[in-house]
């Protein structure tokens, strides 16, 4: 299926205005307030370049003057900073039925969040535009002050992100929003990156989403996804083929390996699944702790061989494993530094993810704030 260039995020800025756009405002977004001479020496761009920059984002009122910094001598530098009230961005996390939405301001602080669920039979479209009207009435915010709005598909097939992306259509030409979706991964991914402080100095990220078991790598502006159409990719899936859930589950009963297991599966679904193997391992259960620490060996061996790829400073992995702890990442670490080569061991970072189950529509909101300084 081909897409309109529109339907997705722009992950790879192409015109130099793009890329200005983005490393100005970025910079200003970040340092909340600071001039336009500081913009001119932080981005090794020449002043009169900065300042035609600038005047456009405060013609278009996106950008404020705020006061006078103090000086060492000579004209005091005039402050600016990013326009608040400039407009809002939407961010939805979609699957499996039910949308999550969050609504913020172009500084990405959140105003006002919700969800809603399919239980009344609600289409993709209608889940949609039901909890953007939500968000808007909580809020308090006209719908004509919301300038993007951020969606990520947390299904992984192929057909359920087409199914998303023509109700993204229909709903974006009743409501004349501009609609953009991404994969759960990229959305994850940005999300993090962008809410990540231990991370916030990387120039170059690898990001593993193990819910899907999708990888996304970052690199200055730039974002590049490893994923397949049409299914999941198993490749960076922490419960792979040969140390599935089922596997264990199917022990368990046979053997009566794990009484604690069982009993925790009791309480979520009945079945044996990756957040009960955690929960088991984390409270001392020996098989669980067997397959967690199995499970980041294995990964460890893939997480190396992308790290040998692409050599990015920062390494990190999310998507629900980081919940295992210590437990994990040591076996993990392990693994990694056994692979990985020698010239580049001390030189790359590797960290849990820290922004929990409301990384993706965080992301959806963040990657909407960027398609949104893309085009200023």
């Amino acid at each position: 299926m081909v897409l309109k260039k529109k339907t997705l995020f722009t992950t790879h800025p192409a015109l130099d205005r793009e890329r200005k756009n983005l490393l100005f405002l970025n910079l200003i977004k970040t340092r909340r307030t600071t001039s336009r001479t500081e913009v001119s020496r932080l981005t090794d761009t020449n002043v009169v370049t900065v300042s035609n920059y600038i005047n456009s984002y405060i013609r278009k009122g996106l950008v404020v003057e705020s006061g006078y910094d103090t000086s060492s001598g000579g004209r005091r530098p005039e402050l600016i900073e990013i326009n608040k009230r400039w407009g809002y961005v939407v961010g939805i996390d979609i699957g499996g039925g039910s949308a999550k939405g969050i609504l913020a301001g172009i500084d990405m602080g959140v105003i006002a969040e919700d969800s809603i669920s399919n239980g009344a039979g609600h289409d993709a479209a209608l889940l949609i535009e039901k909890i953007v009207q939500k968000l808007s009435l909580a809020a308090k915010v006209d719908m004509k002050e919301i300038r993007k709005i951020g969606i990520g598909v947390s299904e992984t097939a192929e057909e359920s992100f087409e199914k998303i992306v023509r109700a993204k259509d229909a709903i974006e030409a009743k409501m004349g929003i501009p609609i953009l979706c991404a994969n759960g991964a990229l959305s994850a991914a940005f999300g993090e990156i962008s809410l990540n402080l231990k991370i916030s100095e990387a120039k170059s990220i690898l990001y593993i989403y193990t819910d899907a078991g999708w990888g996304v790598f970052k690199s200055g502006n730039e974002f590049y996804e490893a994923s397949e159409k049409g299914r999941s990719l198993g490749y960076l899936k922490p419960w792979g083929e040969n140390i599935t859930i089922e596997r264990v589950a199917k022990k368990i009963v046979e053997e009566g390996a794990s009484a604690k297991m069982a009993d925790i599966a009791k309480g979520y679904t009945g079945k044996i699944t990756a957040e009960v193997a955690i929960k088991a391992a984390k409270e001392g259960d020996e098989v669980a702790m067997d397959l967690v620490k199995t499970v980041g060996m294995n990964l460890g061996v893939r997480v190396a061989y992308l790290i040998n790829l692409f050599v990015p400073e920062a390494v990190v992995v999310g998507g629900g494993i980081e919940e295992a702890g210590g437990l994990f990442f040591d076996s993990l670490n392990a693994s990694v530094d056994k692979f990985i080569s020698r010239e580049i061991k001390d030189k790359v970072k590797l960290a849990p993810a820290v922004s929990g189950k409301d990384v993706c529509v965080k992301g959806a909101a963040a990657l909407a704030i960027r398609e949104a300084l893309i085009e200023a």
